[in-house]
């Protein structure tokens, strides 16, 4: 025993380095990308995805132990999430040479969703037959 109570001259431990927060290897089959939404607190997170006929669809997501408390996601992140039935895992963020095009991709599906609302043509509703 050298004495030292605390142990000071021992190595540090290594696995408090920063995780790898980029995914570089995209798995079409199970991935699908996403833009956060808000944080649900603790592990989770709420993602907008796009599903196979681009549309929109919104889930709960789960940020992967090796994520939590090391690699902060914020609104508006683009993540990608594995998919694994109804289970939802974040893997990471998005690398930066793929930034731009899934970006594109979602501002598309916004311009196309808001022509959505209802129009009437020369309707009118006589509430005395009602």
């Amino acid at each position: 025993m050298n004495g030292n109570k605390f142990k000071g001259n021992q190595v540090k431990k290594t696995y408090r380095k920063r995780k790898d927060e980029y995914v570089y290897d995209f798995d079409e089959k199970n991935d699908k990308f996403g833009i956060v939404t808000s944080i649900a607190g603790g592990t989770h997170l709420i993602a907008d995805i796009l599903d196979e006929n681009n549309n929109k669809k919104q889930v709960r997501a789960k940020i992967m132990g090796k994520h939590h408390k090391k690699v902060i996601f914020k609104k508006e992140d683009l993540i990608v999430i594995n998919c694994d039935g109804n289970i939802f895992e974040v893997r990471g963020r998005v690398n930066d040479d793929d930034i731009s095009k899934i970006k594109k991709q979602f501002i598309k599906e916004e311009e196309t969703s808001e022509n959505t609302g209802f129009t009437f043509e020369n309707e009118t509703i006589d509430f005395d037959k009602i």
